[in-house]
């Protein structure tokens, strides 16, 4: 409940802002931030290589070995962090080089594709302490630092739009000092803890090993939660984009309680799946305790999105005023989709813990490629509508691909769930 809770404010921040910013900006400038936001969401798909995942693994794995387990997290938290400066480094000088061409297709100059780099390295930092504060059951840093973040963003954009630059630019600017301040303070948590070490060849190897594959899959989920914006704005231009980015927000509460039960559904995984892998017989027990749990979380998902499609149509005119008033008729079909995400969320834990990162990679960068051609196939004929189609479609299949690929990880037994363990 308390990751919940947490999640919730934190989205409650950009949300409450968003009435705000949406009359502050015109649409066009708004689907330029929208724009910004999806060239993050590439980016950390490249900085850092999805390094933070191993972090968390690799503490299940070592906690009973004592003060060695201690000190191999310690170093692979160290290597994490080595990693994400290589990696910013090189894209770095990638943005100087060929910045100029992404001008066209983005619509942002060099100068916010290096916030974007910025922002993305940023979001690593504070993404790996609260890793930490996760695997440990520290809820409540957890939160604070989650919150803090999003209540940084809200204070800094404001100040900056409202009193220096009432335009993008200035909201692009306080998501990234915000972001940079809130990295800074979690760099120093982690230091003081003592959870930073020089990196070893070991756990480079390791973090490379589970990171690595995953960066097509990062980039297939780039494919298939932003890339929408880039062929609205190609086809359609950046107010619509703004209008799509604006029902794209409202749908995300739902994307964020799904990531908050998460949280605390992939640590009782991890951790059911740990204690169930002696014997053929525990393996098949555990699939069927896991395969009911996902079914009650899943079914709570499910019921939200239902929810949030009747419900939303009928706020979007007051929250967003009458300029967004096509909004409201994309709002049942992206809750359509981020329901299925939410399901998709909760099966790959199995395959995070299976270290099946490369199947997982391989058919997540396959389905992007699907969502692409879906755009390429909407977007021109029926614009934002269209692109919200391709989300829910893609989504769908994300699902039951997934699901037949955890059921090879680990026997899962669909049709024989067992409810009478829950998770804690």
């Amino acid at each position: 409940m308390v990751y919940l809770a947490a999640n919730l404010a934190a989205a409650a921040v950009p949300f409450t802002m968003l009435p705000v910013l949406v009359r502050l900006i015109d649409k066009a400038e708004y689907g330029q931030v929208a724009i910004f936001q999806a060239f993050v969401n590439m980016t950390l798909a490249i900085v850092g290589v999805n390094t933070v995942g191993a972090v968390k693994r690799h503490y299940f794995v070592a906690r009973n070995d004592g003060a060695s387990g201690e000190a191999s997290y310690a170093h692979l938290i160290g290597t994490t962090l080595a990693i994400l400066a290589a990696s910013f480094a090189l894209s770095f000088v990638v943005v100087l080089a060929f910045g100029r061409w992404l001008v066209p297709l983005t619509g942002l100059d060099t100068r916010a594709l290096t916030f974007g780099l910025v922002f993305a390295a940023a979001s690593f930092v504070v993404n790996l302490r609260l890793a930490d504060y996760q695997v440990r059951g520290r809820a409540a840093a957890f939160g604070i630092m989650q919150v803090g973040m999003a209540l940084a963003n809200l204070l800094l954009s404001l100040i900056i739009v409202l009193w220096f630059l009432r335009s993008a630019e200035g909201r692009i600017l306080g998501v990234t000092l915000s972001g940079v301040a809130v990295a800074a303070i979690a760099l120093v948590s982690l230091a003081r803890a003592g959870l930073i070490r020089w990196p070893v060849r070991a756990a480079v190897k390791e973090a490379l090993a589970f990171g690595l594959p995953l960066v097509p899959h990062a980039l297939g989920m780039f494919l298939l939660a932003s890339a929408d914006r880039f062929f609205i704005k190609t086809y359609v231009g950046l107010a619509e984009v703004g209008v799509y980015a604006a029902a794209v927000q409202i749908s995300f509460l739902l994307r964020v309680v799904n990531d908050a039960m998460n949280k605390s559904f992939q640590p009782w995984v991890f951790d059911r799946l740990s204690r169930g892998n002696d014997t053929a017989d525990t393996r098949l027990d555990t699939g069927r305790v896991v395969v009911g749990a996902f079914y009650r979380i899943g079914a709570v998902s499910v019921v939200m999105a239902g929810f949030l499609a009747l419900s939303g149509p009928f706020f979007i005119p007051i929250l967003l005023g009458a300029g967004y008033a096509d909004a409201a008729g994309l709002i049942p079909i992206l809750a359509l989709g981020t329901a299925f995400h939410g399901l998709y969320l909760y099966l790959i834990n199995v395959l995070l813990y299976t270290r099946r990162t490369s199947a997982l990679a391989s058919t997540t960068i396959v389905l992007g490629l699907i969502n692409l051609g879906l755009l390429f196939l909407l977007v021109p004929r029926w614009g934002a509508q269209g692109a919200a189609w391709a989300f829910a479609i893609a989504s769908l299949m994300r699902v039951l691909t997934v699901g037949g690929l955890c059921r090879k990880a680990w026997p899962l037994s669909w049709t024989k769930p067992r409810f009478s363990v829950s998770p804690q």
